[in-house]
């Protein structure tokens, strides 16, 4: 059987040294690592020291050493290696012997036993464990493991391994030394937060917790409140404490029930008043009743007027049955469907039917005639009577002419109106104007008189 070649074993090895170097930029500060990973280059003697007949040339095999290493105490470690490698022997009885190759494999768990800090620059240890070893992958024995090694720091996470061993073997000619000469680097260690050359944080009340941790900084306190005292020692830190001076119950904010605290003195206490900051009524159940309508401030829709109950404290000025706080016209009576509002009496809405074509302007102008001016003025008492309600203003055209000069003195026209009765009086954010040309005709373009009538100007009142 052919030996595996030392360049396939130097593949495996530089294929785990890569991967160790280039892990190094994501370690943390060795003091801090748990955990590392050692891999080693074995050369292995079966003869020395007792001269057995297991292998007779070339004395000195190869093999590969990973090890998982866990620190358990600052003067012990625990390693787990996994080790592989070829073996070239010859059978004692064979009358001509030929070599012949076996693979080996082995598991085993080993106590570290040091006395340096791996921040030394050599940390020597002792080694002793146990172990199964394979060959073939089948063929199984026990082996003891007793040494020593020693690893050179390089960096603050890499260290040279050497080690040297004596594996003791269950199995007749199997003791053997191995010598390992490789990496070891710590895993993953956590970050120790640090100041700026360890210049220690600020504590200015000296109760061992920095104060950017500090949510009381300034007064002694206990690290299980982040800082904060517990004077009464009832487990609420002072500052959710609501009596810090008496032991009381968490769910009491920190006071004793029936305790008699009473924060707004109103003359009942904390634990029996519903609004223990606002000085209120027993029969109210401590709360206030700001405005004297009977109904308590948490209660009452309307704390600052007095209202009904019926309506949750709010008034009903116009007593139209609709409290002042749903109701659009609240000083003047409506129904529930028109939102409290009146509704426009039939002779105003005639006034605004009139208007369509009683309102006039100079030919192909915007230019008001006298004569809209009696209606104009009568829509502007209407707005004045019925001050919940908006107007819309809409401008429209017959066909003749061009239909874009026809848009435009559609819109010039409603705007006419507009200014119209902005002069008088009516505020402008209760009305708006548009123009519609000749798209929406209410008679026939082909006679003067549809087209008469379609020379208009139309105000709609409503309520928003």
């Amino acid at each position: 059987m052919k030996i595996p070649s030392f360049s396939t074993f130097t593949k495996y090895l530089c294929f785990v040294l890569f991967i160790c170097f280039f892990s190094q930029n994501s370690f943390a500060q060795y003091e801090e690592a748990k955990h590392g990973l050692a891999y080693r280059w074995n050369f292995i003697n079966h003869e020395y020291p007792f001269n057995n007949n297991f292998t007779t040339k070339g004395i000195h095999t190869n093999g590969i050493d990973i090890v998982y290493q866990y620190h358990l105490h600052p003067n012990f470690n625990l390693a787990v290696p996994l080790k592989f490698g070829f073996v070239d022997y010859f059978e004692a009885d064979d009358f001509n012997p030929q070599p012949e190759t076996i693979s080996y494999q082995a598991l085993e768990v080993l106590g570290h036993a040091k006395w340096f800090k791996e921040s030394a620059l050599a940390s020597p240890y002792l080694l002793a464990g146990l172990g199964v070893n394979l060959e073939e992958f089948t063929d199984a024995s026990a082996v003891f493991p007793v040494g020593a090694g020693i690893n050179f720091r390089l960096t603050r996470h890499f260290y040279i391994s050497i080690q040297s061993e004596y594996r003791f073997s269950t199995k007749e000619l199997r003791d053997n030394f191995t010598h390992g000469i490789g990496g070891f680097v710590l895993l993953n260690p956590k970050k120790k937060r640090k100041n700026r050359l360890d210049i220690p944080l600020p504590d200015r009340d000296e109760d061992g917790i920095p104060d950017e941790k500090d949510k009381c900084p300034t007064v002694p306190g206990l690290a299980m409140y982040s800082g904060c005292p517990d004077t009464d020692g009832d487990t609420v830190p002072d500052h959710k404490d609501q009596c810090p001076d008496v032991a009381g119950e968490r769910d009491n904010a920190g006071c004793p029930y029936n305790s008699g605290y009473d924060d707004d003195n109103d003359g009942i206490p904390n634990d029996q008043d519903k609004c223990p900051n606002s000085a209120g009524l027993a029969r109210f159940g401590g709360c206030p009743d700001t405005d004297g309508d009977g109904v308590s401030d948490i209660e009452d829709a309307c704390p600052q007027l007095a209202g009904l109950p019926r309506f949750k404290g709010c008034p009903d000025t116009d007593g139209d049955g609709i409290s002042d706080n749903e109701d659009r016209c609240p000083k003047q009576i409506g129904p529930i469907e028109n939102k409290g509002c009146p509704k426009i009496d039939i002779a105003d809405q005639e006034i605004l039917d009139i208007a369509v074509q009683a309102v006039e302007f100079e030919t192909s102008s915007a230019i008001l005639k006298e004569a809209s001016f009696p209606v104009l003025n009568q829509i502007v008492t209407i707005m004045n009577k019925y001050p919940a309600y908006h107007l819309t203003i809409s401008g429209h055209t017959d066909s003749v002419g061009d239909s874009a000069s026809n848009q435009v003195l559609s819109e010039k026209r409603a705007k006419s109106c507009y200014e119209y009765l902005k002069r008088k009086g009516v505020a402008a954010n209760r009305m708006d104007y548009v123009g519609f040309g000749e798209k929406q005709p209410i008679a026939d373009n082909i006679n003067m008189a549809g087209r008469q009538q379609n020379r208009r100007v139309e105000f709609d009142i409503y309520l928003k």
